[in-house]
Parts: structure tokens; C-alpha cells; sequence
């Protein structure tokens, strides 16, 4: 089960925790973090995920690039079908 306090449009950092994956059958839970600076512009709705699903979808702007700080100058990245746990 994936459970996030995170909402669409929400700004995220890179390495930012964003949620936990937990198995309802153990008492262990796995931190999600993102990969990625950037804003959620989607994610899972359904609490149940299955391993390689996409849990949220991060975007990020050429056009705030050249205003950006140095870690935020990494190539654009639209994640679909990624998993954040990676």
C-alpha cells in the first residue's frame, strides 16, 4: 500500500521523502523518496501498488532552468512507469 501526504502541484526536492510503501501483511514500511526536483503533476490514486507502478509523475521546466539552482539544471524528466524507490 502506498500512503503520501504529497498532492498534485505540490513542489518536491530531490531526495525529499515523499511516502512509504508497506506490505498490510508486515510491520515494515519502505520510504519513498523523490528522484527528482520538480513539481507532482500526477500520482497513484488507489492506495494498492503493485512493484514497478508508477507512484507520482514529477515536471519540470526548461523554462525555470536558467533561473534554477545547480541541482535543478539536470536534464528534464517526465517519470511514467518509474518507480520512485530506485
Amino acid at each position: 500500500m502506498f500512503r503520501t501526504t504529497k498532492r498534485i502541484g505540490d513542489g518536491v526536492s530531490l531526495g525529499e521523502l515523499v511516502g512509504h510503501v508497506a506490505n498490510p501483511y508486515e510491520d515494515t514500511a519502505v520510504e519513498v523518496r523523490s528522484s527528482h526536483r520538480g513539481i507532482i503533476v500526477g500520482r497513484a490514486t488507489l492506495p494498492i501498488v503493485n512493484m514497478g507502478d508508477a507512484l507520482m509523475n514529477i515536471g519540470w521546466s526548461e523554462d525555470v532552468g536558467e533561473r534554477a539552482s545547480p541541482e535543478r539544471l539536470a536534464e528534464p524528466v517526465w517519470i511514467e512507469d518509474e518507480d520512485l524507490q530506485d
